[in-house]
């Protein structure tokens, strides 16, 4: 399906209007713009409100071709029409916005700045969210037009609610009108994106509502795989839910997000970012002092054991001294032998009896003296069996979890324990994370360039002395020696660079 401008609705310049048509149009146009000049709402522009509305509605009906009139020597807008103007006004004009949204909707994608078309700019103004929940409700093949597919406007109000500037209920309201929104992301961001509606809504500020975002992983779950990208550093949506619960946004709408991701796609557990981006288990086992993150840890270790190791088997050398991980992970293995123990009895017992069952009714003397025996068999093996799992596993699996509970109000609060490659390489990410931040929008990009040399220069000027220092007290020590039983410290660091606008960026990344 096409989702075109017809010829019949393309926009037509003022300058082909008949003289007096062309006077009409204008003057709409001033009053639409002392409107918008108004501020207070007092009676007189309620009034003058109703009375410019009645204009539109008579000389738009007497002459539709007014609906795809624009201002063709406006000095900023391309295609100025009356409804942008209109929109331009915010809610005072409402029930004019209706009525020239129904005499022609393709003026939503009349361009107005650049790429962007009237719908872009209803979308991120919030006096009128209103207006486009109407539009996606009667009107949803505007969004489908290629303008809209390079730069979804529902995109701008998912940034508006990210960052509390728009109701869960408008937001989530638009994506249920409007499904086929959470497959859209925008493609025209450089440094960030393309997102998803999904990954805008957890990589925000605020802490985002856990319905809203398992509901929207639930239409589209390929949208749970998709690599958050900022700069050049790119994280799956687990990292960043779960770095977010090492952090200040620990919440229990964050908690309940990874449990979904953790239960639902395990398969990112063992799913890594880009640029040295930890695993989710080794970002939240650096904070497995805080419960909510120690809930989803142990959780993490139950769906997948084999996370805390690499591929070939091995410990993980940054979880090898975090007491928490060392001390949960072996009860968490054992409750899963016993919790696959007891399912296996279960499963056992049910297919016995079932086999019983089915031999019961059957005719010959041997097969019915068969059948009582399994009869007997399946009466004895079930007892036992619920006899086992009743006293003996689910005691054992009591006690394992009251040990795992034991260790996790141990460690609570005790920040004494964080992990030992966190402190190494927390200024490198912070520098990294520095970079990948940086205004994209400003006018002067070689303002950051700058600084970020200027920077890198103090940071290197300040090494300097360091080093300098540190070799004059070597001067007294002639047995003093860069070397420290064989390790260099060329072993434990590697000069890495980035390039950026032209300008190379060099910093020592330690080997992990």
């Amino acid at each position: 399906m096409s989702y075109d401008i017809p010829k019949s609705f393309l926009s037509v310049p003022d300058s082909k209007l008949p003289p007096e048509l062309k006077e009409t149009f204008h003057s709409l146009c001033k009053e639409a713009e002392d409107i918008i000049k108004m501020q207070d709402l007092t009676e007189h522009r309620e009034s003058t409100v109703a009375r410019f509305h009645r204009r539109v509605v008579d000389n738009f009906s007497a002459h539709p071709v007014l609906a795809r009139t624009v201002v063709a020597d406006h000095e900023r807008i391309r295609e100025l029409t009356l409804l942008a103007m209109v929109c331009f006004s915010g809610s005072i004009c409402r029930e004019t916005i209706y009525f020239l949204l129904q005499v022609n909707p393709y003026a939503l994608l009349y361009v107005l700045f650049m790429n962007d078309s009237l719908i872009h700019v209803i979308a991120v103004d919030r006096r009128i969210y209103d207006v486009l929940l109407w539009i996606v409700e009667h009107y949803p093949w505007v969004f489908q037009h290629a303008v809209c597919q390079l730069k979804p406007p529902h995109i701008w109000l998912m940034r508006d609610y990210v960052y509390g500037q728009c109701s869960l209920e408008t937001v989530r309201k638009f994506y249920e009108l409007y499904p086929q929104g959470l497959r859209e992301r925008e493609t025209s961001l450089l440094m960030f994106g393309p997102w998803y509606p999904l990954s805008l809504c957890i990589d925000g500020e605020n802490d985002p509502d856990a319905n809203f975002c398992i509901w929207m992983a639930k239409q589209f779950p390929d949208a749970v795989y998709h690599l958050l990208t900022r700069g050049f550093m790119k994280y799956t949506v687990l990292q960043k839910v779960c770095s977010s619960l090492a952090s200040t946004r620990c919440t229990s709408n964050m908690a309940k997000i990874c449990r979904f991701l953790i239960t639902e796609h395990a398969d990112l557990i063992r799913q890594q970012g880009c640029f040295g981006e930890p695993l989710p288990i080794v970002t939240l086992a650096a904070h497995c002092n805080r419960p909510l993150v120690q809930e989803a840890a142990v959780l993490m270790m139950k769906t997948c054991p084999e996370c805390v190791k690499d591929n070939a088997g091995n410990w993980l050398p940054s979880l090898s001294p975090n007491p928490f991980i060392q001390q949960v992970h072996p009860l968490v293995v054992q409750e899963l032998e016993i919790e696959r123990e007891i399912s296996l009895l279960s499963r056992i017992s049910d297919d016995i009896s079932k086999a019983a069952i089915m031999t019961r009714h059957q005719s010959p003397r041997a097969v019915i003296i068969k059948s009582h025996l399994l009869g007997c068999l399946s009466e004895v093996y079930c007892s036992w069996s619920n006899l086992r799992i009743s006293d003996v596993l689910q005691r054992q699996k009591q006690q394992i979890q009251e040990q795992i509970a034991e260790v996790c109000r141990k460690l609570e609060g005790n920040n004494g324990f964080e992990i030992m490659w966190y402190d190494g390489i927390r200024e490198e990410f912070e520098m990294l994370d520095w970079i990948a931040h940086y205004d994209s929008n400003t006018d002067d990009e070689n303002v950051h360039f700058d600084e970020m040399e200027d920077r890198l220069n103090e940071d290197s000027e300040s090494e300097l002395e360091s080093e300098e220092d540190e070799e004059t007290e070597d001067d007294y020590d002639d047995d003093s020696s860069d070397e420290i039983e064989g390790f260099t410290y060329e072993d434990a660091v590697r000069t890495s660079s980035i390039e950026m606008g032209g300008v190379r960026l060099y910093y020592e990344r330690p080997l992990l």
